[in-house]
């Protein structure tokens, strides 16, 4: 029997349940708490979002997050948002008072005004990142110089580490093909936001013309390609822990 601050999972009916504080209680044969795990980002040393492995009916298993549990099931969404926003910036509290639903340039927007983005500029001693600046400055388009870089790197490797396989393409360095990654997430979600282009200059540590050309289409094309055709799938998010996530 549900208690007063549950409500069942969806899809899972009559087996699981989440309540408020973002737990998920397994109804299976007895009522318990189940304890999950918790996505842990060791490139950055911290936690972050948590999630449960769920058994349906039929034997099949699927991981969820909570977070997506507890506004699912409590937050109404008559505009259909896609996105979760951890309202305190703390990807592991799931109380229900720290969610709501948003979209994606609202999501950005709160990261910006509450102060959670990670400004790059000054961190330009990090070979990766200094090289990632350098190659979206001045370009790398020869073919055999991509390959050179990328030769260790296969599409099984990008995937095995949620890194899409066309990543591969990028004039980027093979030693940080995730950094990179990353980076082209928050690169991107910034200049899709109503965030200027001054301020996203100074975030992002990059001039100013080249922030314009970008928001014009005129730079990293085949990068954005890649975000445009990967920004709704969660896999190749999971290892991404700026500001915000697409689940």
């Amino acid at each position: 029997m549900l208690q007063e601050d549950e409500r069942w999972v969806k899809d899972y009916e009559g087996r699981y349940a989440i309540n408020k504080n973002g737990d998920v209680i397994s109804y299976v044969r007895s009522r318990r708490i189940l304890v999950g795990g918790v996505i842990y980002d060791k490139q950055n040393n911290i936690s972050k979002y948590k999630v449960v492995c769920l058994v349906g009916a039929d034997g099949s298993q699927k991981t969820l997050y909570n977070h997506r549990c507890v506004a699912i099931a409590f937050i109404p969404n008559p505009e259909n948002k896609p996105n979760v926003n951890h309202i305190n910036g703390d990807k592991t509290d799931n109380r229900l008072d720290n969610l709501e639903w948003v979209t994606q340039r609202e999501n950005v927007r709160h990261a910006y005004d509450s102060g959670f983005f990670e400004v790059y500029k000054g961190k330009v001693s990090d070979r990766g990142l200094k090289n990632v600046e350098s190659f979206i400055l001045k370009g790398i388009h020869d073919y055999d110089c991509r390959q050179s870089l990328f030769k260790r790197i296969t599409g099984e490797l990008l995937k095995d580490n949620h890194i899409p396989p066309e990543v591969k393409g990028l004039a980027l360095v093979a030693e940080y093909p995730l950094k990179t990654w990353n980076y082209y997430i928050d690169l991107f979600n910034l200049l899709d936001s109503d965030i200027s282009s001054t301020e996203i200059s100074k975030i992002v540590g990059l001039d100013l013309s080249m922030i314009s050309l970008m928001r014009n289409g005129k730079r990293a094309k085949k990068a954005r390609r890649i975000y445009d055709k990967y920004k709704k799938d969660p896999y190749y998010f999971v290892n991404y822990s700026k500001v915000y996530h697409y689940i």
